[in-house]
């Protein structure tokens, strides 16, 4: 497992298309920077904006395993978890 610390997020490029996120969330992983996840421009009924983020899901391509991805997550440090006890109803926040 690869422990990522510090990331970025950054406007994306403008889209017309309001599906599209407006931010993407980067980090530098060895010597390349991946994206890790989007992020979208939302309106508070008080009038001010937040953004509402998603890390990038795992996805293996059956076909061209060059096209699969890594998926991101979050885990809490100095907790002490087994691998496969990590859902989201076991994690106390």
């Amino acid at each position: 497992m690869t422990s990522i610390k510090n990331f970025s997020i950054m406007k994306a490029k403008p889209s017309d298309n309001p599906k599209l996120p407006t931010h993407v969330i980067s980090t530098k992983i060895g010597e390349e920077f991946v994206n890790i996840g989007a992020c979208w421009t939302k309106d508070m009924k008080n009038g001010g904006k937040f953004l509402s983020c998603k890390l990038s899901d795992a996805w293996v391509d059956s076909k061209d395993n060059t096209k699969s991805r890594r998926g991101f997550s979050i885990i809490m440090d100095g907790e002490d978890y087994p691998e496969d006890d990590i859902s989201p109803e076991n994690i106390p926040f």
